[in-house]
């Protein structure tokens, strides 16, 4: 980096010299955006795609635990999303009534949850069964149903920190007596 050192409108040596770093870490700053979103880094792809079937504290084989907890929360949650939907409004109420369900956020959240739980317990009897079948664990490129999961995940954290926030902020003050397990559960 070259510096021109000499006095422009009263600026002194220090002042270029600033002006001189500040615009190379723009440079570099830029640099390293456009190689982050290069076209090739924005498709859905990872090194390791095991990672998205089995747990932190596992290798490549299959824990039968694994499998347990991620069929029990996709029961969990879908049996919840469907109790929220059948229970709104009253079990015996109008189904044009219950067609109001589809206009809370809070449902939405519920049911983003319940599908992206269940596609992720999908994954993971896919991989049992793949490791059944074949022996072998490793993935040379991640399957659709992997990266439809990587997809839904992130907008399913997103979301849920959304709506909690939301809710707490701006509809909670106004209510009483009623549970708020559905509106805050799911953002924790």
């Amino acid at each position: 980096m070259e510096t021109v050192v000499g006095y422009h409108n009263g600026a002194s040596e220090y002042q270029v010299h600033f002006y001189d770093v500040q615009v190379e870490r723009r440079r570099l700053a830029l640099q390293r955006l456009q190689e982050e979103f290069r076209p090739e880094n924005l498709r859905l792809h990872h090194k390791t795609p095991h990672f998205f079937v089995s747990s932190q504290w596992q290798d490549h084989n299959m824990s039968c635990l694994y499998l347990g907890y991620r069929i029990f929360w996709a029961l969990y949650f879908s049996m919840w999303a469907v109790w929220a939907w059948a229970g709104s409004m009253g079990y015996d109420a109008d189904f044009s009534v219950k067609g109001y369900f589809v206009l809370y956020m809070t449902n939405w959240g519920i049911w983003t949850l319940a599908v992206d739980t269940t596609i992720q317990a999908i994954n993971v009897v896919l991989h049992c069964k793949k490791i059944s079948e074949e022996g072998d664990a490793t993935y040379p490129s991640m399957t659709r149903l992997m990266k439809v999961s990587w997809i839904l995940s992130n907008i399913t954290g997103a979301l849920h920190i959304f709506i909690t926030s939301a809710y707490w902020i701006t509809v909670y003050p106004n209510r009483s007596g009623e549970s708020q397990t559905t509106e805050s559960f799911p953002g924790v």
